[in-house]
């Protein structure tokens, strides 16, 4: 991405601006799967709300299939078969409902938006639990 890319996305107006219900693939720098699914579910003033999906990509995700994506944690059997799990070398990472994210901060050259999405009534109460859970 090009300096003027990463300006037009800080000032949102570029491909990766931020948008509610944007299903984002983000690259991360290291592991034999670097890259993961995020969703924002909510834009606030100085954070968005983001689920975080379990999966893990070695090559960017093409054909992206919502319906295979989980945040669900791994199961029994899967830490069997596979050793590595949870560890940057897996494909199956930790999903997260709903975490806070710096929006500023998500703005960078490795995420890219990849679909554009509704947010559903359940994704909706992940956001309102866990900002309850903040004013605790």
């Amino acid at each position: 991405m090009n300096f003027i890319n990463k300006i037009q996305n800080i000032l949102g107006l570029g491909d990766n601006k931020l948008v509610e219900g944007g299903v984002y693939v983000v690259k991360r720098s290291k592991g034999k799967y670097p890259y993961r699914v995020q969703k924002i579910l909510e834009i606030g003033g100085w954070t968005i709300a983001v689920r975080q999906y379990r999966n893990a990509f070695k090559e960017f995700p093409k054909d992206l299939d919502l319906e295979t994506l989980s945040i669900a944690l791994p199961s029994s059997e899967e830490a069997v078969t596979d050793p590595l799990i949870l560890t940057p070398d897996s494909p199956i990472q930790l999903g997260y409902g709903c975490i806070p994210i710096d929006k500023e901060g998500y703005l960078s050259p490795d995420i890219t938006l990849v679909i554009k999405t509704k947010v559903s009534k359940e994704e909706s109460e992940n956001v309102r639990v866990m900002v309850e859970s903040m004013k605790r």
